[in-house]
């Protein structure tokens, strides 16, 4: 609403709020009048006796008013008081009076005027005239109106009707009618969210019927902001919209995966190509050292879901992304800056995301939906393992060059005794072992490419969506159901989602809404273990039959060795997610623009994992069968109120929030294992387990309270002055003492240049605003439920049960990280809006980086303390652009595109111990740290200069010049954080065709292949057998003057030192540049002409064939690898490449 007046009016826009010209008027006459009454009652006769004794003699011709006051006082001691503008509209006066009683003199003077006067004591109080009603209607033309979507000719209430440079304005009632005074000439500005802005000029005409376009440019449109909605226009923070995603556009399973490459800051990266995997991602860089929880907040119709939930760490119901429906989404806004995610307080400091699912449209007919679409997903993958001849030549090779390095060394002599022992004894263990071997098996000698055979070449992809929506004047509602299944393109199994949505909301009566929502999923993923080891690193001479033992069990082919497709064989490994999320909320108009909302939300969310390795399989017979069953239950709710009043006085708009806010978190982790079973098929059940072997239990409850205080206020002054500020107060449970509670400030503001009037002619640029802010979030979600305090467990001694100090040391003294940030952006839209940027910099510092430190042993028994240890920064540049040549019919010829960048910058500026741990360490691989002065996420390498064309082995850098190499020469090599990362997008359609494109990219980052040193490795494992490698494992050194980059095949310990394997040390001979570009979405569609389908009452059907992840650039080296998937610390290991899928699809609308 564009103007709020004092008067009485009514709610539908048809009383007095349209007099805005009179209404200073009116207003000042009825606020003096009442500041005088209650002097009136006691002075009344006093002042009037006085008047009536008191002559006044006058003469003139045109006096002003202000002299004749003058004289008056001079002549009867009587004071006047008016206001500054009461006297503009009083006329001079020409009188001849001759010792008349002040009274009648008075009476004469303002005879005629728009004016009177009043006795207060020895005071005369002049003040304007009340205006009439009468008066107003004969002095401004009255413009009555109805306001109307234009694609669905429905009403729209609460549009904003404003006469153009004036403060008069007034909003549509239910049915979108509005009356407004207005004269000839003047413009009327027609808005609402949603809609594009119109302008109606008056003419000789007293009624209008407006049809309202739906926004075609971000401008008009409305961007859900923390606990409510924010004009686009008005927005001074860093919020970036996507709005619905098409499922034709995003074929998988999860709504991350669908916005990589949309957002400039919001890096998404694939964890792993399996179905049901959930990404990695991060806003504008990574602002903790706990390589676990980089993810920001999540918010889902205003409940928050974190991203890392269901850990230790976080505290939070095990939330799987993947159960969301993208269908059901109506837009998702990343919120980027300080000023915006402030409001969230001490959990917005990584960003903010949050989701809007959909909902029914108030007046809009009911409409069905059904979109379905089939595919067919390959693996990427591209490489094969070894065949038999070549497995043969590595494992002979690897050892009669290590035979030849041992002569070496006893021909050269200067051995002693037991060192000459030891290199005989190896020697005969190698001959032996080159001897003894045989390719094959009794039966035969085979060559199967296992990693063929448990790819799935054509696995299916399948979706289907259907919904109900719509709404009238005083309801609205929503209904969906869906049903996601991607098959494993890597070894067996597949995910399923089914999901279910509903949404009403009812208008009670004029002061009262009230709705409730509820989203219901169950994922379920079957069997998707990848068998990816196994098929590379087994023996290609054996048969593909799997074997079995005369009792019954799974038998080897080879020594020991495990068969790929008998590891499948009597296993089951099932896991299903049930996600319960839902909110109901009433919603209360106290008085014209105040509203009151309370809302209760809560999800609920239940993990299984059932693991099953009957007697006869591989790795149950180890244990005569093994049932495993953990899961997890989560229980989450926020109650929160808040209070908003619109503001709007005279060019002054606004709103201002008050809100209240309390959560809380339960999380129950259960689990059990049974060990012995029967051999018998029939008795594979855990009841019989238990009965014939042991069991093992766990559970474990975890719980966590907040509760917040916050305010907010988004200001517009004359619609281009813009200025917003936040305030929050939170409190947790998982801290203590004075550290409990914190503020969270944020402020920001801006100002639209466009709309000044040096600007308005501007041919080329259609919008211009300027943005600033800057704020202060905070986070605590990689701290324990109970860090501050000394935990104890339980355990025994001597026999009975005892209670025992924890190793981990509680810290009293924990806080909040802090993270400051600065702001600064431009927004444009240029060539009447086709072309769109937005540029912003800023820069982010975290201080009191929270993390566990270990503590010396002085400290009576401790391990490790958490604390408030570093801090980090980020800075960069978020840059977006995009044009729509908006075409303005179906069969006209249109193109567009975007594209998002983010250039980022990360550096530990402070630690206390300088380098500390981060992430998961693998067996073998690097070591991944953090450290002073560098990104994070760098890894502990040495430094690789290629492989030797004399020797085939591997060379390093010594480092500190000491004549040899050891982990003193080892380096920090950052390798996480990319420098440039975002996407770009083309389209285009014509008569009915649509084709679109889009592309993902990266920059700078480094990824570890920790498969690719692995496979250096040629030595027997546990299970007496040399593991086989990759084919391109052949093009390796095999002679003097060879240059490879491959170094040679040995086994043992080689090199300079001869005391470790010298080739397969952790270097940079791994490390490969993973800079990448993706072709991620190729979709080709055509949507059938309105006209054609009006006849037969369908409003829409679209038909489309979809290509994703259709190629990727990459580093030619970086094989075996993805250069988007993998863990935090950039190390990849065993991963499943992206898969690419074909799908066809058609979206129907009824």
């Amino acid at each position: 609403m564009l103007m709020r007046s004092p008067l009485p009016g009514r709610a539908d826009g048809r009383g007095l709020k349209w007099m805005h010209p009179w209404k200073d008027r009116l207003t000042k006459t009825i606020l003096v009048m009442k500041m005088i009454s209650v002097l009136l009652l006691v002075s009344l006769m006093t002042a009037y006796g006085n008047g009536k004794a008191q002559t006044v003699t006058l003469s003139g011709k045109d006096i002003p008013m202000k002299q004749v006051f003058e004289k008056i006082r001079i002549q009867t001691g009587f004071e006047f008081i008016w206001d500054k503008n009461t006297l503009e509209e009083a006329s001079p006066v020409t009188v001849d009076i001759r010792n008349m009683p002040l009274k009648q003199a008075l009476d004469i003077c303002f005879e005629g005027q728009p004016l009177r006067y009043s006795f207060i004591d020895k005071v005369i109080a002049i003040t304007r005239k009340p205006v009439s009603l009468l008066q107003v209607f004969q002095e401004a033309a009255v413009i009555t109106g109805r306001v109307l979507a234009e694609d669905k000719k429905l009403p729209l209430e609460g549009v904003n009707i404003a006469v153009k440079g004036t403060g008069l304005g007034t909003t549509t009632d239910a049915q979108g009618n509005f009356v407004i005074a207005a004269e000839p000439g003047q413009v009327l500005v027609i808005s609402f969210v949603g809609y594009t802005t119109q302008e109606v000029k008056v003419g000789s005409a007293t009624s209008y019927i407006v049809n309202l376009k739906v926004a075609v440019t971000n401008l008009d449109q409305t961007v859900v902001v923390g606990y409510g909605t924010q004009s686009k226009r008005n927005v001074t923070g860093s919020i970036a919209k996507v709005a619905e995603l098409k499922a034709e556009e995003n074929i998988t399973g999860n709504v991350f995966n669908a916005m990589q490459g949309r957002v400039a800051g919001l890096q998404v990266r694939g964890f792993d190509g399996t179905p049901g995997s959930q990404p990695n991602f991060s806003i504008r860089g990574v602002q903790t050292i706990n390589s676990s929880n980089i993810s920001p907040l999540i918010v889902v119709d205003g409940l928050i879901v974190d991203a890392g939930a269901g850990t230790v760490t976080t505290n939070a119901p095990n939330f799987n992304f993947s159960n969301i429906n993208p269908q059901d989404i109506e837009s998702i806004e990343v919120l980027k800056d300080a000023s915006s995610s402030a409001i969230y307080g001490a959990r917005g400091a990584q960003g903010v995301i949050l989701i809007t699912t959909k909902r029914g449209k108030a007046n809009s007919r009911s409409a069905v939906n059904v979109n379905t679409y089939y595919g067919l997903t390959n693996s990427t993958l591209g490489y094969r393992a070894m065949n038999t001849q070549q497995y043969e030549a590595a494992f002979k090779e690897a050892r009669q060059n290590r035979i030849g390095d041992i002569d070496k060394l006893l021909n050269a002599g200067g051995l002693t005794p037991g060192r000459i022992q030891v290199l005989e004894d190896e020697k005969d263990l190698l001959e032996y072992e080159i001897n003894s071997f045989k390719l094959g098996t009794s039966s035969g000698v085979y060559e199967n490419d296992w990693v063929k055979k448990i790819t799935n070449k054509n696995a299916v992809t399948q979706n289907i969506q259907a919904s109900l929506s719509g709404g009238n004047l005083n309801n609205t509602y929503y209904f969906s159901f869906g049903r996601y299944s991607e098959e494993n393109t890597i070894g067996r199994g597949r995910f399923n989602r089914y999901s279910g949505k509903l949404a009403l909301t009812q208008k009670v009566n004029k002061w009262l809404k009230i709705g409730a929502d509820l989203n219901v999923s169950l994922s379920e993923s079957k069997d998707l273990n990848s068998p990816l080891i196994d098929a590379f690193g087994a023996r290609p001479d054996m048969p593909d039959s799997i074997p079995f033992n005369p009792d019954g069990t799974v038998g080897y082919w080879i020594e020991l060795t495990t068969h790929p497709l008998a590891g499948n064989y009597q296993t089951s490994l099932v896991t299903r997610n049930w996600n319960y999320l839902g909110n109901a909320f009433g919603e209360v108009s106290i008085m014209p623009g105040l509203t009151f909302k309370s809302t209760l939300a809560g999800v609920r969310s239940q993990s299984g994992t059932i693991g099953f390795y009957s007697p006869l399989s591989m790795y149950g017979q180890y244990n005569s069968g093994q049932h495993n069953d953990n899961g997890s239950s989560g229980l989450q709710y926020t109650f929160n109120n808040t209070l908003t009043y619109q503001l709007a006085v005279s060019s002054l708009r606004g709103d201002i929030l008050l809100g209240q806010e309390y959560y809380q978190n339960k999380l129950t982790t259960t689990g059990f294992s049974i060990f012995g079973f029967p051999s018998s098929e029939g008795l594979w059940y855990p009841g019989n387990g238990s009965s014939y072997g042991s069991n093992m239990y766990e559970n474990r409850t975890y719980s966590e309270a907040g509760e917040s205080y916050f305010m907010r206020t988004n200001l517009s002054w004359d619609n281009k002055y813009l200025l917003s500020a936040s305030m929050r107060r939170d409190g947790t449970s998982k801290l203590t003492g004075k550290n409990r509670y914190s503020w969270f400030p944020a402020l920001s503001a801006g100002w639209i240049i466009s709309d000044e009037a040096f600007f308005s002619s501007n041919p080329i640029i259609s919008f211009l605003k300027l943005k600033s802010g800057i704020g202060l979030t905070g986070n605590i979600r990689t701290l324990g439920y109970f860090d501050f305090a000394d935990m104890v467990n339980t355990g025994t001694y001597l026999g009975k049960p005892t209670l025992q100090l924890n190793n981990i040391r509680g810290n009293r003294d924990l806080n909040w990280e802090r993270t400051k940030q600065f702001d600064a952006g431009i927004e444009a839209r240029f060539l009447n809006n086709k072309l769109s940027m937005t540029l912003e910099f800023y820069q982010k510092r975290t201080d009191g980086l929270l993390t566990t430190l270990n503590t010396p042993l002085s400290s009576g028994g401790y391990s490790s303390q958490r604390g408030n240890l570093g801090t980090v920064q980020n800075k960069g540049i978020d840059l977006e652009l995009s044009y729509n040549s908006k075409a303005t019919s179906r069969d006209q010829f249109s193109w567009n595109a975007g594209i998002a960048l983010n250039f980022n910058r990360n550096k530990i500026i402070y630690l206390r111990d300088s380098i500390m741990g981060y992430g998961y360490y693998m067996p073998g691989g690097p070591m991944p740290f953090v450290k002073k002065g560098q990104s994070v996420g760098s890894l502990r390498l040495y430094k690789s200069l290629g492989v030797d064309p004399n020797t085939g082995d591997l060379m390093y850098e010594d480092r500190n010049k000491d004549g040899k190499i050891s982990a003193a020469d080892q380096d920090y090599i950052p390798v996480a954080q990319p420098k440039l990362a975002g996407g770009f997008n083309l389209g285009a359609s014509w008569h009915g065709f649509s084709l679109n494109t889009s592309f993902t990219f990266s920059v700078g980052n480094k990824l570890y292949n920790l498969d690719d040193q692995y496979s250096r490795v040629y030595s027997i494992d546990w299970s007496g057998v040399m593991s086989n490698r990759p084919e391109f494992a052949t093009d390796r050194w095999r002679k003097p003057g060879d240059n490879s980059y491959y170094p040679r095949a040995i086994v043992g310990p080689h090199g300079a030192g001869q005391t470790e394997d010298w080739n397969t040390l952790p270097s940079t001979h791994y490390l490969f540049d993973a800079s990448y570009l993706r072709l991620r979405n190729v979709t080709l569609a055509y949507q059938f002409d309105e006209k054609l389908l009006k006849r037969a009452g369908i409003p829409a059907i679209r038909l489309y064939t979809s290509f994703q992840n259709v190629f990727v650039i990459k580093n030619r080296n970086l094989k075996l690898a993805d250069p988007e998937v993998g863990i935090e610390t950039g190390i990849q290991y065993s991963f499943v490449p992206i898969p690419r899928t074909i799908a066809f699809g058609i979206d129907i609308t009824l």
